[in-house]
């Protein structure tokens, strides 16, 4: 094993050490699975109603659970010390983020199940999901690392959960062309019309413009991380 894997391995064991004794952080990681009872899929419904299970599990889990994690590290005032160590940026936050990627995967296959979603096809399905895992997970430690507390990171993830997951009602209320467009393109309406499309008997190459965007949001999301973990890197 080398150096760099045997640091990532000894944050994902922090990681998870942490996490375990968190009851905030489990029900928060739990909150969508019960949701998805409420979303039992009928076939009626439009896309964006049959994908809220799995959008609510990538949004929750990936994004909250992450910004507490990271948030509580700032709150013990070990985050610094993990910055300022010998492990990389990309070492680290992939130390951090391994435990809330399987808490969301989870999240997702179970919200999936229980709100009998329309099956889809595998392999299309993860080539869409990974960059939504990516972005979110990005954008959690995002808020985390601007969070002061685990508490603060509520207040400051909550417009982004409004925004992706209500978008649509928004766009509806605003009656606006240049709302609706700016709405589509945000990855939980990429994930609806891409799902949609494959539940319609589409292909995966129906759907590369969306895994597109959505990629595109990913590596934005992560530059954006990386940029500003650097920049706290002296006043975590």
């Amino acid at each position: 094993m080398t150096l760099a894997m045997k640091r990532v391995s000894a944050i994902i064991q922090k990681e998870w050490k942490d996490s375990s004794k968190n009851p905030v952080l489990l029900l928060t990681a739990v909150i969508p699975v019960i949701f998805a009872f409420l979303f039992r899929s009928e076939q009626s419904v439009g896309a964006s109603v049959l994908t809220m299970p799995m959008n609510m599990a990538l949004s929750i889990t990936g994004a909250f659970v992450q910004a507490m994690m990271v948030a509580e590290e700032k709150e013990k005032h070990t985050l610094r010390v993990l910055m300022l160590s010998p492990a990389k940026p990309i070492e680290v936050l992939l130390g951090k983020s391994a435990i809330s990627a399987i808490m969301t995967v989870s999240a997702v296959i179970l919200s999936i199940l229980i709100a009998n979603t329309p099956s889809i096809n595998l392999v299309s399905f993860l080539l869409l999901l990974i960059p939504n895992i990516v972005m979110y997970l990005a954008l959690g430690t995002l808020i985390g690392l601007m969070s002061r507390t685990s508490m603060e990171t509520s207040f400051l993830g909550m417009p982004l959960l409004l925004i992706f997951l209500m978008g649509p009602m928004f766009g509806a209320l605003l009656n606006s062309e240049a709302v609706n467009i700016a709405i589509g393109y945000l990855p939980t309406e990429q994930m609806a019309a891409a799902c949609d499309i494959l539940w319609n008997g589409g292909s995966l190459t129906d759907i590369w413009s969306h895994i597109g965007v959505t990629f595109i949001w990913a590596v934005a999301s992560v530059l954006l991380c990386i940029i500003v973990y650097r920049a706290k890197r002296y006043d975590a």
